[in-house]
């Protein structure tokens, strides 16, 4: 039993003493790509051109949320 219980002292100390190594904000927050006008003008036309029904719209929302996430990461992160 002392053996074992030895054993996960270690274990322990060595995952406490490596604590440091963890990485910083900024190196967690995501790349926030960016995209010229022309491409940004692209993507509009294409949405727009899209059937009423389509579900594309939705994903769309969910990823401008993500980009807006991103970008308060990085804020947060580098201030």
């Amino acid at each position: 039993m002392r053996c074992s219980m030895l054993k996960w002292v270690r274990l322990a100390i060595m995952l406490l003493s490596t604590a440091h190594c963890a990485k910083a904000p900024s190196d967690v927050c995501p790349p926030v790509v960016t995209y010229d006008a022309a491409t940004r003008i692209a993507a509009a036309d294409e949405l727009a051109a899209l059937p009423q029904q389509s579900v594309l719209p939705r994903f769309l929302v969910d990823y401008a949320a993500l980009r807006a996430m991103a970008r308060a990461c990085t804020a947060v992160a580098n201030p």
